[in-house]
């Protein structure tokens, strides 16, 4: 069955190809049509399914935790992420910003650093309060899933989804959402994994657990869905070590895998992988990087895109 949502963003996901069972919600099937360069989960898990796994499960599973090391190398990546938003923005004044799937905060500490009003919105308990003590009393955090009804609408100059649109049951609606909530001129940032046939199936090959990936986007899929909206694309490309070569490596199976990963571990200081280094995540690629970022800006007819 193909989720309505998909026609709504105008591809064409008839004839799919079934790749099998989805790793983390095993009564689902992950399909990817190649023309459209576009994976997805069928059925949807249930609203309440998705809020119990982002709660708590998914950061179990990804054996993720506020300590040191992880800070360490989310701050270089929040670092990268808004050095990258700041450059391409031009002359936009960011003073109020909003991050959602904020984690421990460090996308909205560079920004708080700045100057500017902070506020997130993290689901699992010890990154939301881990974010709180990075942020104190500058900033802002629910513990929650996202509810953009708390947000006044264009009240926002950035809104931040770093690895969040992939997770969610409506891509489309979800980016209507954070839309309204940007004042005219307002900036959005985008950032999915970047994901082709080849890696989409490698991971459930893999069984792979730990992602939670109900979409998979390439560059295609993601300025497709984008130009739905009235928006001004200040950039949609890829960034990061070459794709191929990142999923090559991350799933690297049994002994190996915790070996190669306390290894670079020692030897960068940024571990578990060398890319979280600065510089590698600057690498723009035009389709093969392992990131895939968007920048755009609202124009004053943004609202006519809707949600449907």
């Amino acid at each position: 069955m193909i989720p309505s949502q998909h026609r709504e963003f105008n591809l064409k996901t008839e004839g799919a190809e079934d790749l099998g069972s989805h790793p983390d919600f095993p009564a689902s099937h992950v399909y990817y049509s190649r023309s459209e360069e576009f994976g997805f989960t069928s059925p949807l898990p249930s609203d309440g399914e998705l809020s119990a796994y982002y709660s708590g499960q998914y950061r179990q599973n990804r054996n993720e935790a506020p300590t040191e090391h992880y800070l360490r190398g989310m701050g270089g990546r929040a670092r990268n992420q808004h050095d990258y938003v700041v450059g391409r923005s031009g002359d936009a004044v960011i003073a109020d910003v909003l991050d959602v799937g904020c984690a421990a905060g460090s996308f909205l500490e560079t920004f708080n650093r700045d100057g500017a009003r902070v506020t997130g919105f993290e689901p699992d308990e010890r990154m939301s309060q881990k974010a709180r003590e990075v942020l104190g009393e500058s900033g802002t955090v629910y513990t929650k899933m996202f509810e953009p009804e708390m947000i006044a609408p264009e009240s926002m100059d950035l809104v931040s989804a770093s690895h969040v649109l992939e997770h969610v049951p409506n891509p489309r609606q979800f980016l209507a959402s954070l839309i309204r909530l940007l004042k005219p001129g307002g900036i959005l940032f985008v950032e999915v994994p970047n994901s082709s046939h080849y890696t989409v199936r490698r991971q459930l090959v893999k069984r792979h657990v730990g992602n939670g990936h109900l979409h998979f986007f390439s560059p295609r899929s993601l300025q497709a869905l984008l130009e739905t909206f009235e928006l001004e694309l200040l950039d949609v490309a890829t960034y990061g070590p070459s794709l191929h070569w990142y999923i090559y490596f991350r799933y690297i199976t049994g002994k190996w895998n915790r070996y190669a990963r306390k290894l670079l571990a020692r030897a960068t200081g940024y571990g578990p992988w060398p890319w979280r280094l600065e510089g590698e995540l600057t690498t723009r690629r035009a389709k093969s990087g392992a990131s895939l970022r968007c920048l755009a800006r609202v124009t004053p007819l943004a609202g006519a895109g809707g949600d449907g």
